[in-house]
């Protein structure tokens, strides 16, 4: 098995969006109960929002002056309605 962070960023983040992926105080994981209902985790990917921006800012990166998106991580982190961050 792999370690999860030498996947990159930007992997972890989709993974997260679509639930195959968690993390919990700074902790990675992987949600194994996502192969036994994957349908209903991607479903729920509307409560995973954060990590759909985390996607944007890391890929595009929303942290430099101008940047596409106009969304810092600090001002996500803080706007509830990206859920989980």
């Amino acid at each position: 098995m792999t370690n999860l962070k030498t996947l990159g960023e930007e992997l972890l983040a989709i993974g997260r969006l679509i639930g195959l992926v968690t993390k919990v105080d700074g902790n990675i994981g992987v949600n194994t109960a996502w192969f036994g209902q994957p349908t209903i985790e991607l479903g729920s990917a509307n409560k995973r929002l954060g990590a759909l921006v985390e996607f944007t800012r890391v890929s595009f990166g929303a942290d430099r002056q101008g940047s596409p998106t106009g969304l810092s991580k600090s001002r996500v982190a803080s706007d509830s309605r990206f859920g989980e961050s």
